[in-house]
């Protein structure tokens, strides 16, 4: 499940079941019911929590209760808490915002029945590229009213228990759009982890990922300049609800952080050089600790150095370099400093640099000196079968990557084979040399 920074392991994850409460919760009083939420979100959010290698510019967990909207006011000073648009509209009632054990709620989107006004809670906006995030759910909405976020001109809304979720982007005439199907109904009574990723650009990424299932996700995007470095928060809209006793939304974790770098020696670029920085900090196959999350190689923050973190790197650099969501390829030892759109492939003239460095037992000049550009793609001691069917199952002489002209498919069986009776017949060569040197 992804995150604000790319860890499906961190305090922001949401997994399947951790804030979902079973049908039990309508008959419990609202204090259990905080209780209930809020206890099993620390339990988890304190395992794990974002370091050094990420930097996080807000954060708030909410972990001081307050009753009423001046009390929030005064203990959360950072956030100012409104209704939009406020003119003509009645004052912010201060039975409408509170923190009870740990979660923030919003009860009231608008004063009566109808309208589709919104209540938000705001902070200062970030002009520069962020992940702006937070945990967010609904007590009994079912379309009647929605919950989400506000950046700048624009807010992110959707619909717990209705199908689908109808999320929007509003208003549409602000780069946003209607209603759309999530591919999922988001429960209430469960926490929904939401990222908005901002581009100076004006360019806007949303991702939602359901807190009962983390294999649903829904993306989309939209573009606004305006709303950059404009305030951003959380808000509730819509009349009181269809349940008097369960009317509110409920949030937690609210953060903006900076994207993790791919950039590790500060040059600007993203290539070779910098994955080879993190190979050098030791086996990346067994994991190299990183207990607290802090080093800058660990791009997922949670306990250790590992193939996780290559991966990341990999969609990191990908993005970084212009093209986008199709990552760079384990086995493409020559593209890495490549930018759009030069092509990427995976071809003999890797199969070739991979069976030149092929060391199964690692080298006598240093157990990490097989680097990636020599055919180590896993990260550890040595280049040997394990790089190799890196290399062969993306097999790619043509091209990958969508966009891309000459862009190939898979490679066929055939030509895979081909491929490794050429490695079968270089490894048994190298050996075959090796005995004769010791002759």
């Amino acid at each position: 499940m992804y995150n604000p920074v790319g860890n499906p392991d961190s305090k922001y994850s949401r997994h399947s079941g951790d804030v979902q409460v079973g049908r039990q919760i309508t008959i419990m009083t609202r204090p259990i019911l905080y209780l209930l939420i809020s206890t099993i979100v620390c339990l988890l959010c304190c395992v794990a929590s974002p370091g050094r290698g990420v930097e996080i510019l807000f954060q708030e967990t909410f972990d001081t209760d307050v009753a009423s909207t001046t009390a929030f006011g005064n203990q959360y000073s950072a956030f100012t808490a409104d209704r939009f648009p406020g003119t003509g509209l009645d004052p912010l009632g201060d039975d409408v915002v509170s923190v009870m054990n740990g979660v923030l709620t919003i009860e009231h989107g608008t004063p009566f029945q109808g309208s589709s006004m919104a209540t938000r809670v705001t902070i200062p906006g970030y002009s520069q590229e962020v992940i702006i995030s937070a945990d967010i759910g609904a007590m009994n909405s079912d379309g009647f009213y929605n919950v989400g976020m506000w950046v700048g001109e624009n807010y992110i809304a959707f619909h717990p228990g209705f199908g689908g979720g109808a999320l929007r982007v509003r208003p549409p005439e602000g780069g946003g759009f209607n209603n759309r199907d999530m591919g999922f109904t988001p429960a209430n009574r469960v926490l929904h982890h939401m990222e908005v990723h901002q581009f100076p650009t004006g360019d806007f990424d949303i991702k939602v990922t359901d807190g009962a299932n983390p294999d649903n996700v829904f993306t989309a995007s939209w573009t606004n300049a305006a709303s950059v470095g404009q305030p951003v928060g959380l808000q509730r809209s819509g009349p009181e609800g269809n349940d008097p006793d369960n009317p509110f939304g409920f949030y937690d974790n609210f953060t903006v952080s900076v994207p993790p770098s791919c950039d590790f020696n500060s040059d600007e670029l993203c290539n070779v050089d910098d994955i080879n920085l993190m190979f050098m900090q030791g086996d990346l196959v067994a994991g190299v600790a990183d207990p607290d999350g802090s080093s800058e190689f660990n791009l997922n923050s949670d306990a250790s150095i590992d193939g996780q973190d290559i991966d990341r790197w990999l969609e990191l650099t990908a993005d970084k370099n212009g093209y986008g969501t199709a990552p760079f390829l384990r086995g493409d030892t020559d593209d890495l400093g490549n930018i759009s759109p030069a092509l990427r492939d995976v071809d003999l003239t890797d199969f070739n640099t991979l069976s030149n460095n092929f060391a199964p037992e690692g080298t006598a000049s240093g157990i990490f000196s097989k680097n990636w550009h020599q055919g180590n793609f896993d990260g550890d001691k040595d280049v040997d079968l394990t790089d190799f069917n890196s290399l062969s199952g993306n097999f790619i002489p043509d091209g990958y990557g969508a966009g891309q002209v000459g862009a190939a498919p898979e490679p066929t069986t055939g030509l895979l084979f081909a491929v490794g009776g050429l490695f079968m017949t270089a490894a048994a060569s190298a050996r075959w040399r090796d005995r004769m040197a010791e002759v």
